[in-house]
């Protein structure tokens, strides 16, 4: 039997080429022994017309057809010539016959729709185009194997397809738009194959920033982007984002979700213990958007979203529709295919109470059927599988083989059992029979997610300035740098409950006691954490709130046979940038809002916070090292030192008193000094050294903090912005420079300066001026980061 390597290629979306001899088959000469004919006929089977709207006369989107002729097989070779063939399509059915000219030399050929190739160029894969909606196709076959009927040209779309749809209640969506893909797309990709796994980019390829909205309905057409492309000049988030508007309950707002694939328990965007993997964007697929449920409002607007990283506020599956057979075998007398592995979630009901089902595809061409007329059949030994109540749509199919041509395309969908009692996900097989052959579809199905259940939503007192009704609603949606992606070494800080390492304030967090709840008890971190109940509530405190900590513990609550275990932590800090903090920014590169950090133990009885104010990551980052360049957010704010002439070096509290809550402070000199800060290397670095802060290891084993490579600005001038610095709170005095009596001192303070091999402390005056002048509003200020310190 021949190969059935491309035995049945059906891609949604994306025409195939059918290819035949011309009528006058038997006076064709081989290519590879002498001259190819003048011209072939060329049969266009369009598959699949109920899903394409593309290629049809309808739309009339198809308007040239540019054969290029090549005198070499494979995927090199001169250009011999190329010719555009325009209008004048016979269609018959979904079937376009066209004939198309070749040079007498041709060994090969490629085809393209909606263009050709530039003078001087002879490959389509180093030809970029700026429209991707423009429906440019390509493909490419040796000439030998269309003459003796061996091959199948199969034309891919140079572009991506996004869709986005909502199932989600009490949410209506309005419109979509994509941001930060590529500007510019290849004809073909730098494989001439038709089937890359890889984006094909161009060294002056540019991250867009927004595709513009399109209505629910529409589609928006994308260039290949490589996974998490940081956009230019910081201004918009890591990686391509998908902004859904819409109104929830009656008020509209704007929602980000991002090009991942989710693994683990559950399909919320909010990182924690699940896997969440970038994508690449690729040509020749459709990435199809499924809103499912939206728990709050969104991003008032598209700029805040698009600044924004994906949080729980919307649930959303993001599924890549193409290929859609990818698991194929075969005997010498028939072919079965199936899709791969699917993901579910541990629901059968949407937000809207619609029922879900397994879905998947199966193709083959066996002539037999089984009972209800399919011609295969499914088993499982998977209770929890509803084989027996799964239904299909079927479609007929043209099928390669030496066989039996006629096939059939069945779209399955297999009913299941929620998996409501369990935290875990669980895994099954659906076993598709076909006459002799069988494959295997595995299906993990997620597990429930009880902690962020709405019938358990946590509220917390003791938060300054904060009530929260809904504690992982807060974490989700407003306190940032909780996420595995914001902390050093992918520790997870998003799944449980937080209380201060430091007596800053003093937390009670109440969880709403169920039906079914028989216990809760803290199962480790018994010396610190302690939790008590009523009839309606659970209670969960510290043991000793006054205490400096860094430990963790777990709340184990028992329903049933379920157990519900939340990580309790005592690691970090939630601190509020409120408005008045943030008029001492430059030009308020950080928003108000909250922040997490956590809190290490750097130095002798030191207690620092482990990134810069204002910073929700605590990677390194360097400008100039393309590895690090990402890590934008670790910078934080940059902030004026002070706003007046500071008259005594002892009270830290004329160093900006609004930055200055809870107890922390702004260190001195003598502190930094003591932190240990040191010169290393890290991946992504380069050449490259990152200033680093020596810490005692947190309960997760951090040892190590990053000072990033942000320098400091002169009013809206950045300056040396490949040096870490930090103010310090300690003037310059004495035998150090200006003595007390001088009209300079007050102005200037010692910073943190590393560069290069060197780590050294050095002065600045805060703002213009000289012999005593006070700032005023002409003055130029400068702002630098500032790390913050734990004043017992």
């Amino acid at each position: 039997m021949k190969s059935f390597k491309t035995i049945y290629k059906t891609l949604l979306l994306l025409p195939a080429l059918a290819l035949a001899g011309c009528s006058a088959e038997d006076a064709l000469v081989d290519p590879a022994q002498g001259e190819a004919p003048e011209e072939l006929t060329l049969t266009l089977n369009i598959p699949d017309p109920e899903l394409v709207n593309l290629c049809t006369r309808a739309d009339a989107a198809m308007t040239s057809l540019t054969v290029a002729c090549y005198d070499a097989t494979g995927t090199s070779g001169n250009l011999l010539q190329q010719q555009t063939l325009t209008g004048g399509w016979h269609w018959s059915g979904n079937k376009l016959d066209v004939t198309v000219p070749l040079h007498k030399m041709t060994k090969s050929i490629q085809l393209m729709f909606n263009t050709s190739l530039p003078a001087g160029k002879k490959n389509p894969a180093e030809v970029y185009l700026t429209d991707a909606a423009a429906g440019v196709m390509w493909g490419r076959a040796d000439l030998k194997n269309v003459i003796d009927k061996t091959a199948t040209i199969t034309m891919i779309r140079n572009a991506a397809k996004v869709t986005v749809k909502s199932t989600a209640a009490n949410f209506t969506l309005e419109s979509f738009a994509v941001t930060g893909t590529a500007n510019q797309g290849s004809i073909a990709p730098s494989t001439l194959n038709t089937n890359p796994t890889a984006p094909t980019l161009n060294a002056s390829t540019a991250y867009t920033a927004n595709s513009g909205l399109k209505g629910g309905a529409e589609e928006v057409w994308i260039y290949e982007t490589p996974k998490d492309q940081t956009l230019s000049a910081g201004v918009y988030k890591t990686g391509a984002r998908i902004i859904v508007k819409g109104k929830y309950n009656g008020k509209s707002g704007y929602y980000v979700a991002a090009f991942r694939t989710q693994s683990g328990s559950g399909y919320s965007e909010t990182p924690g213990k699940y896997s969440y993997t970038p994508i690449d964007i690729v040509r020749n697929r459709h990435y199809a958007l499924t809103v499912t449920d939206v728990r709050g409002e969104g991003w008032p607007t598209l700029n805040e979203a698009m600044t924004a990283e994906p949080d729980n506020r919307m649930t959303a599956m993001l599924t890549e529709k193409t290929p859609e057979v990818t698991d194929m075998t075969a005997d010498r007398d028939h072919l079965l295919g199936v899709t791969g592995e699917t993901a579910i979630p541990y629901n059968n009901k949407d937000a809207s109470n619609n029922t879900l089902y397994i879905e998947f595809t199966v193709v083959t061409n066996y002539a037999g059927t089984y009972t209800g007329g399919q011609h295969w059949k499914l088993e499982t030994e998977n209770s929890w599988i509803q084989t027996a109540s799964a239904t299909a749509t079927n479609t007929a199919v043209t099928m390669e083989s030496s066989v039996n041509n006629q096939g059939w395309r069945s779209v399955v969908r297999v009913p299941y059992l929620a998996n409501d009692k369990s935290v875990n996900a669980r895994t099954g097989q659906i076993t598709v029979r076909s006459g002799n052959l069988t494959r295997t579809v595995t299906v993990v199905q997620a597990g429930r997610d009880f902690k962020r259940d709405p019938s358990r939503r946590i509220s917390v007192s003791g938060l300054p300035g904060k009530t929260i009704s809904d504690w992982f609603s807060f974490v989700d949606t407003e306190c940032k740098g909780m996420r595995p992606e914001d902390n050093f070494g992918g520790i997870v800080r998003n799944e449980g409950l937080h209380f201060p390492a430091v007596p800053a304030y003093t937390l009670t967090y109440t969880i709403p006691r169920l039906s079914g709840d028989t216990s809760a008890e803290i199962i480790s971190g018994q010396s610190y954490f302690q939790v008590s109940g009523t009839a309606s509530a659970w209670t969960v405190t510290l043991k000793s709130p006054s205490a400096v900590q860094t430990v963790k513990g777990t709340l184990r609550i028992v329903n049933g046979s379920t157990q519900i275990d939340y990580p309790l932590y005592r690691t970090g800090y939630i601190h509020q940038i409120t408005p008045a903090m943030a008029t001492y920014q430059q030009s308020a590169n950080v928003k108000s809002g909250w922040y997490y950090y956590e809190v290490v133990k750097a130095g002798s009885g030191s207690y620092v916070l482990d990134r810069n104010l204002g910073a929700s990551r605590n990677h390194p980052y360097i400008s100039t090292a393309a590895g690090l360049r990402a890590n934008a957010d670790a910078i934080g704010g940059y902030f004026k030192i002070a706003t007046a002439k500071s008259s005594s070096t002892a009270s830290p509290n004329t160093i900006l008193p609004n930055l200055s809550v809870s107890n922390f402070k702004i260190p001195t000199e003598g502190l930094v000094s003591s932190w240990n800060i040191s010169l290393v290397r890290v991946a992504g670095s380069g050449n490259e050294s990152v200033a680093s802060m020596g810490c005692t290891a947190t309960p997760d084993g951090v040892n190590r903090v990053y000072i990033p490579h942000s320098g400091y600005y002169e009013e809206d001038s950045q300056k040396y912005e490949t040096h870490a610095n930090v103010w310090t709170r300690t003037l310059l005095s004495g035998n150090q420079g200006f003595g007390t009596g001088s009209p300079e001192f007050g102005f200037w303070y010692r910073f943190l300066d590393s560069y290069g091999s060197r780590v050294t402390f050095s002065n600045m005056r805060f703002a213009n001026g000289s012999g005593g002048k006070a700032p005023d509003a002409n003055s130029v200020y400068k702002y630098m980061p500032i790390r913050l310190v734990w004043n017992q």
